[in-house]
């Protein structure tokens, strides 16, 4: 096992003088003395990746490979046959044993073959030795672990979900079966949180004049997204160490929080100034006392959305995207993304149309709680449907169809009947039986009460 320093060799030397006065010896040969096993901190150490699909990766790796070493030592001719089957040193070297090599001058492997597209390699180029297929009685019995959603009791005794590594013990036919699934998919999300980190830091070093980078965690307008389970950075301890510092205050009665303005308050008068050793040079807090919650913005999820890290543009319900981020290149930095120099890593811009999730009728000179006259009962649609004021409804919603009343007035109405609607059942109040428009209706004391009670409380 490799031990890394955490301290620099001359640190660890001055320590070493300090509780071994007695013993004379200069710092050459204090560090010619160092184990085999104990190496400096290098760059890549201090870059950890601490997501579910690297550690879990990481771990099958480590097993996979100890087993297999287990293997070759008890086998006749272990030359011959670890030169089939080789202990692999490093994930890297795994996963160029079954990609198609990067070419000359190349620092990236092809997308198709990341994604397992390439007829000319993948995860079957990996050979398995005949006991690591082996799930019968007689096989290998190995512990290891992988990530698994388990019930755990919380407050109250109830019980949720949440995902944390399980052991198991199985033959070791089930370890390297799991260890060819994750191996499908994990070097493309590899590369992808690579990639995206790499041209965060690409903007970052050609940032314009009078420009700034807004890291967000879940907030709304941002146009580029880090890989699944590697968005976790700085605005995460920032907004930790603030909610953490609100919830001591409290506990130590040093402040009354019961409102967001209370914790605007609170936040602006003690948490501005950060600690020398702090990387940022203060802490901004803005209030925002009104906020427009009531907006139409429902909008069906995007297929795969998940695979798209970059949206480029956005005009009227139209996104134009890519599959990954680029700000390494002249053509992105100038906003030509269409030019990218990158696109065999990063994808063509293709334009996606939003589709609105339910409909909201939208009436010319009419309000929203203006008369509608229903032209037909309540029917559920069989397909997505739009009507002539726009209003969009998807499959399987149960409406109504009719025309709006529009106010000629004080007490007269007439029909909008060139213009046909759709209303959802949720959003009428009631529906009379089939009238003649110049009789008069006699209505019981019980009817007439609960239109007025939903007439009320439609206004509330």
């Amino acid at each position: 096992m490799i031990h890394i320093l955490e301290k620099t060799q001359t640190e660890v030397y001055t320590a070493f003088l300090a509780e071994y006065p007695d013993i004379k010896m200069s710092q050459r040969f204090f560090e010619k003395c160092k184990p085999f096993f104990v190496r400096p901190v290098r760059e890549q150490d201090r870059t950890t990746c601490c997501c579910r699909y690297h550690i879990e990766f990481r771990t099958i790796f480590s097993e996979c490979m100890k087993q297999r070493k287990l293997i070759l030592e008890s086998t006749h001719d272990r030359a011959i046959v670890e030169a089939r089957y080789p202990i692999f040193k490093s994930q890297a070297d795994m996963f160029a044993e079954t990609l198609c090599p990067k070419g000359t001058n190349k620092e990236h492997y092809k997308t198709e073959c990341l994604n397992r597209k390439c007829q000319n390699c993948g995860v079957a180029n990996l050979l398995l030795m005949p006991e690591e297929n082996d799930t019968t009685d007689e096989a290998i019995e190995v512990t290891w672990e992988k990530f698994e959603y388990v019930n755990v009791c919380t407050k109250g005794n109830l019980e949720r979900k949440k995902l944390m590594p399980v052991k198991k013990t199985t033959k070791i036919g089930t370890l390297f079966k799991f260890l060819l699934e994750l191996l499908s998919t994990f070097p493309s999300h590899q590369f992808r949180a690579a990639w995206q980190n790499q041209q965060l830091k690409a903007i970052i070093s050609n940032l314009s004049a009078n420009d700034c980078i807004c890291i967000h965690d879940f907030s709304e307008n941002f146009r580029n997204y880090f890989e699944t389970s590697h968005a976790k950075g700085p605005q995460d301890a920032a907004g930790g160490y603030v909610k953490r510092q609100a919830d001591l205050a409290i506990l130590r009665r040093k402040a009354t929080i019961q409102t967001a303005h209370d914790f605007y308050k609170f936040a602006n008068e003690n948490l501005q100034e950060t600690r020398d050793s702090s990387v940022c040079l203060r802490r901004v807090f803005r209030f925002i006392d009104n906020i427009d919650r009531n907006r139409d913005r429902y909008f069906k999820s995007i297929p795969q959305n998940r695979n798209i890290h970059q949206i480029i543009s956005e005009r009227e319900g139209l996104l134009s995207v890519r599959n990954l981020s680029c700000y390494s290149c002249d053509s992105c930095l100038l906003n030509m993304a269409h030019s990218c120099q990158h696109t065999e890593l990063v994808g063509l811009v293709k334009n996606i149309q939003t589709e609105k999730e339910r409909g909201c009728a939208i009436v010319e000179d009419i309000s929203p709680d203006d008369d509608f006259e229903a032209g037909s009962c309540q029917e559920k649609l069989k397909s997505s449907e739009t009507d002539d004021w726009q209003g969009q409804y998807p499959e399987g919603t149960t409406v109504i169809r009719g025309l709006y009343y529009r106010k000629t007035g004080p007490l007269s109405y007439s029909l909008i009947k060139r213009k046909n609607v759709i209303v959802s059942v949720k959003s009428v109040l009631y529906v009379t039986n089939d009238i003649l428009t110049d009789s008069v209706i006699d209505l019981s004391l019980a009817i007439h009460e609960e239109i007025i009670g939903l007439a009320e409380q439609s206004s509330l």
